[in-house]
């Protein structure tokens, strides 16, 4: 059973786009309403029906020319349904640890664990023998990310050296929260597994450094089970966590989601890019929950910065297909995060006109001096095939070259 899907009531609708005339019998169109995007366009990082990371990275050079600073591996084949495969992880280590679920990704119920079987699973988890105590701090939890980004990084130093990626394009690798990977685990083993799944984590992004130039690394931290337990709370609609994305820490909950995320970002040395992608989850193509606007996105956005003892290089915040209102985009004139890239991910498959007035209600807000990029809403690895090149001619039209 799909996850029910709330939508803030004052959400206003738009009119129908026009149909566009025939060419043969049209005038010349009309110019758009607002200047191309001048950062080009991001790439979240999953594509829909990649199955290698070179012919991934292959075709989004292809259909993004010139527009790309960063270019992701696609998360292919096992990597493209987010952080699913990290089931695996704890499979390996203690499976009892993992939530179950029927055929319709409803969570099974389960017996209750007492404390002191949390306490003997996690103690065995740490028994193990390793270098330099590394099994005693991560519990003998191995992400694979930084096996995947090696891997990957491999293909994109081939096309590199086939001049098909520009000098000053660099390699982006994806990492989720730790938050959004315990929504796996079964809730009374959350608060104890997540200190040694972050140190997993942790170390998988210390080799990615050690192993691939900094020069050419660009480390992206997405941030999407966070918006969905804070708008639960704020709303009082589990509906918003269905129930993955509970809170398993105590309050103030919103300064605890910061805590976490910094504690990654800081992890991320001074000269390798770093960047967030903030989205409401993505299930069947579409968003858990619907953003009321982009207030909360902005919040995190804002208070992440202040906390990091490094600054943030990009935030990419999500754009609903149906908000070209105002009202959806006023919160950007609090967005207070320095020098970081602003990518809005407003282009949406089959509208053009509509990521025009998108991205010109945008720029209502923010000013013409606040320069943007685009984006899709969210990662294309759930995105149906037929829509990837209408979304890539879209994102062209609109965005400027940069490399």
């Amino acid at each position: 059973m799909a996850p029910p899907t709330t939508t803030a009531s004052s959400t206003p609708s738009n009119p129908p786009s026009s149909s566009r005339p025939s060419p043969s019998t049209s005038s010349p169109s009309p110019p758009p309403p607002t200047a191309p995007a001048p950062l080009g366009v991001h790439l979240i990082g999953s594509l829909s029906g990649s199955t290698t990371a070179y012919a991934a990275m292959s075709a989004m050079l292809s259909s993004y020319p010139s527009r790309l600073r960063r270019v992701p591996d696609g998360e292919p084949a096992a990597r493209g349904s987010f952080i699913a495969w990290q089931r695996d992880v704890f499979a390996r280590a203690a499976p009892e640890v993992l939530r179950q679920y029927d055929s319709g990704f409803n969570c099974v119920p389960l017996p209750a664990v007492s404390q002191e079987e949390v306490d003997r699973v996690v103690k065995g988890m740490m028994m193990g023998t390793g270098e330099e105590g590394e099994r005693e701090q991560d519990g003998g939890l191995k992400t694979g990310y930084d096996d995947a980004a090696l891997s990957s990084y491999a293909a994109f130093t081939q096309l590199h050296a086939a001049g098909k990626i520009s000098p000053h394009t660099r390699f982006q690798v994806c990492i989720p929260t730790p938050t959004a990977v315990m929504c796996l685990v079964r809730p009374e083993y959350q608060l104890a597994i997540e200190p040694l799944y972050t140190s997993a984590l942790l170390s998988a992004l210390r080799r990615i450094q050690a192993e691939i130039p900094h020069a050419q690394l660009a480390i992206q931290i997405d941030v999407a089970a966070e918006t969905l337990t804070l708008e639960g709370l704020r709303r009082g609609d589990e509906r918003c966590w269905w129930p993955h994305f509970a809170p398993y820490w105590g309050a103030p909950h919103f300064e605890g989601v910061v805590e976490r995320i910094v504690r990654v970002v800081d992890a991320v040395e001074s000269d390798v890019q770093v960047g967030f992608h903030v989205c409401h989850g993505d299930w069947r193509n579409a968003h858990f929950v619907e953003p009321a606007d982009l207030g909360l996105a902005v919040e995190i956005a804002n208070a992440v910065t202040q906390a990091a003892r490094r600054e943030v290089d990009w935030w990419h915040l999500p754009v609903p297909k149906e908000r070209s209102d105002g009202a959806y985009f006023a919160p950007l004139r609090a967005l207070d995060v320095g020098r970081a890239e602003l990518f809005l991910g407003l282009v949406h498959a089959d509208d053009e006109e509509g990521t025009w007035r998108r991205l010109r209600a945008a720029r209502e807000v923010l000013g013409e001096e606040r320069e943007v990029g685009v984006a899709s809403e969210c990662g294309l690895g759930r995105t149906p095939a037929d829509k990837l090149q209408s979304i890539a001619e879209i994102s062209t039209k609109v965005s400027m070259p940069v490399v």
